[in-house]
């Protein structure tokens, strides 16, 4: 399996208790996923990937907390803190149409409907509201709404996202 593969569903923030458990930021909407998992990857802040198997997990204020099987103590579940906690994308659940997950989204290919390339999508903004594209494009960034009004297509077979971007005001 090659790393692309897989996709993060959450961020060990840190350690808690006695036993070695971690507590876990979600990188998904749907936190009932941790549920389901007996194994996953995780890729802690100095590099490596490892599977590790859940032997435990709970929730504290809507966050996993989670107990690895190989993790007795605080001292190495510390060493995890800001570790990637990673899944194959095989096991994401299929979204309606029309929604996509994040890691689709990355590195596609915006284009305006002139079909001019703008740059490629390097991350996005969560706003509450909508997401926010972030393309860079020639040493400087886009920001694109991804609302109906300005993403006009997604195209996943092509990699392109195609825009219409909206006018610039200035005062």
């Amino acid at each position: 399996m090659k790393e692309n593969d897989l996709i993060a569903i959450g961020k060990i923030t840190r350690e808690w208790g006695i036993r070695g458990e971690v507590l876990i930021a979600p990188m998904t909407s749907d936190i009932e996923r941790f549920k389901s998992l007996k194994k996953v990857a995780v890729e802690p802040l100095a590099g490596g990937l490892h599977w590790m198997d859940i032997k435990s997990l709970k929730s504290h204020k809507g966050m996993p907390l989670v107990a690895f099987k190989n993790i007795a103590n605080p001292e190495d579940a510390k060493k995890l803190r800001g570790a990637l906690v990673k899944v194959e994308q095989k096991d994401s659940p299929p979204l309606p149409d029309g929604f996509y997950y994040q890691h689709q989204i990355l590195g596609l290919e915006a284009v305006n409907l002139s079909g001019d390339v703008l740059g490629r999508i390097e991350s996005i903004i969560q706003t509450g509201s909508n997401d926010v594209y972030v393309i860079k494009a020639k040493g400087k960034e886009l920001l694109v709404p991804a609302i109906k009004e300005v993403v006009k297509k997604i195209d996943l077979a092509s990699g392109k996202i195609i825009i219409e971007p909206m006018e610039v005001i200035e005062e």
